[in-house]
């Protein structure tokens, strides 16, 4: 018979349970759906390379934000 081993002393760790951890997943920012709305507008205009669309769209964007905080101020 063989000898048994003695009964461990510490307890198994608990499994953790889903819930509350995570990284949640969040919708576009403004600057995202602005940029890949003007992207797909650009393209339906007829500017072909990705390159050119995606520095106008960018470009778009920077003057669509002076637009606002113009109309914002008095």
């Amino acid at each position: 018979m063989a000898p048994q081993k003695p009964a461990a002393t510490t307890q198994p760790k608990k499994k953790r349970t889903g819930g509350g951890g995570g990284k949640k997943k969040k919708g576009p920012t403004a600057y995202n759906k602005f940029v890949s709305e003007e992207m797909e507008r650009l393209r339906n205009v007829g500017v072909d390379d990705g390159r050119e669309r995606r520095s106008r769209a960018i470009a778009n964007w920077h003057l669509h934000k002076e637009k606002d905080s113009n109309a914002s101020s008095p």
